[in-house]
């Protein structure tokens, strides 16, 4: 994901919308690195497990259960989000690092992090079989996230495609690992549903839903949804103006026709994980009856560059009825 330096797209990171992954090759040397910051909260019955998370590292059970399955993040870090990454064989948990601080800044996601799966709070999300990483992000508090954009801003620091400058310290990621086995044989929940494909969503949700299932079509890149709230607006003024609009970055004037719309209140609808084709999981959104929103992934092409909302036109603006 690209990390821009804005106040707009700040907000939509806060949703703990980051990379994420899941696994089914046991990372190569992970077991015996000192450098991996894990301990075991036990055995996790088939089904339904807790992963506490810390600035000091990760509480994983030592077994999980594959399919779909529900998870409960419970962590002091404001927004953190627990991810659970298959990689390709023979990967070191020094590669591993490398990739998620690249993929991570809007560089190259490279083809060793081959699937992905991640959620904040509690989340049903499908989990393939295998030895995993489970990684969160470096925690950053407000004052070093506000110093860092001034920085970024007196340079003149172009983000938009991401990039060295951007990349978070691999040795900072917080790092454990676990073996996901058996089936859970969880049923994907009966609710709302957003489909991402190469490039655009299906959206099909009701007022009043506080859950929603979201599922990537592929065939190729890695997707999430970002759901930004733009209140009684109709759908046309958005859908005109929804590009300029997150091009100001919080920085400059938003186009006229949205400029009565607060950015923290519009992104703080919901939104899903990260996910690579054939996996999903479900996301939090209330929708609001009469309200027109958009649906946006800010994720780059596994070759980097801008999101997709901005290379691919990567964004479906819809209202509930």
């Amino acid at each position: 994901m690209n990390r821009r330096k804005s106040a707009i797209l700040a907000i939509a990171l806060s949703l703990g919308l980051v990379l994420a992954g899941c696994g089914a090759d046991k990372p190569a040397d992970s077991a015996d690195d000192d450098s991996t910051e894990t301990t075991e909260a036990g055995t996790a019955t088939e089904g339904a497990f807790t992963v506490k998370l810390s600035a000091d590292g990760i509480e994983v059970p030592a077994e999980i259960s594959a399919g779909v399955v529900e998870v409960t993040v419970e962590t002091d870090i404001e927004e953190g989000e627990v991810n659970f990454t298959k990689v390709a064989a023979g990967t070191t948990e020094e590669d591993f690092r490398a990739a998620i601080a690249s993929a991570t800044s809007g560089g190259e996601i490279p083809a060793l992090l081959e699937a992905t799966a991640g959620l904040h709070g509690t989340q049903q999300i499908q989990i393939p079989e295998g030895d995993l990483f489970v990684w969160s992000d470096p925690p950053r508090g407000d004052e070093e996230s506000e110093e860092a954009e001034g920085e970024a801003a007196a340079e003149g620091e172009e983000a938009e495609g991401g990039g060295e400058e951007d990349k978070p310290d691999p040795a900072a990621f917080i790092v454990a690992t676990t073996k996901a086995t058996g089936d859970a044989e969880g049923e994907i929940p009966d609710t709302g549903s957003i489909t991402a494909k190469e490039y655009s969503f299906d959206v099909d949700v009701h007022a009043g839903e506080e859950k929603f299932y979201f599922s990537n079509e592929g065939p190729d890149q890695l997707h999430h949804v970002v759901l930004v709230d733009f209140g009684d607006i109709d759908k046309k003024t958005v859908e005109d103006n929804l590009e300029a609009f997150l091009q100001t970055e919080g920085e400059g004037e938003p186009p006229a026709a949205l400029k009565d719309v607060d950015p923290e209140k519009a992104f703080a609808v919901g939104g899903s994980g990260v996910f690579t084709p054939g996996l999903g999981g479900t996301g939090d959104a209330k929708f609001e009856s009469g309200n027109t929103y958009a649906a946006i992934c800010f994720l780059q092409d596994r070759t980097g560059g801008a999101p997709h909302v901005f290379s691919k036109g990567m964004r479906t603006v819809f209202t509930v009825e």
